[in-house]
């Protein structure tokens, strides 16, 4: 399963960077909440001895959960994160009715 969400994650990351990259004046509200997810989505392994993030870590988040993740600034990032997934699915659905 690891190999499987590494490149779910790498593909992530790329399309985030390859839009950001391209992206119109329009698109700003985007990008200034996705990429945020390009560390969000970095690896991290504490049995291999990988320290705990203290930026916002989806891994860290469920399997090292504590103060170093659960701070105020990464509650802020992650609430921005899940916002726009649902502004982005409530602006499709009105879109496709």
């Amino acid at each position: 399963m690891p190999q499987q969400s590494g490149r779910y994650y790498a593909k992530a990351k790329s399309e985030i960077t390859n839009r950001h990259e391209n992206a119109s004046i329009a698109e700003m509200r985007w990008g200034f909440v996705h990429m945020p997810a390009i560390v969000v989505l970095d690896e991290f392994w504490e049995y291999k001895g990988d320290p705990i993030p203290t930026k916002f870590n989806r891994h860290a988040t469920v399997h090292a959960a504590g103060r170093v993740q659960y701070t105020p600034a990464n509650a802020v990032l992650a609430t921005s994160l899940v916002g726009e997934a649902h502004q982005g699915i409530a602006d499709s659905s009105e879109a496709a009715a």
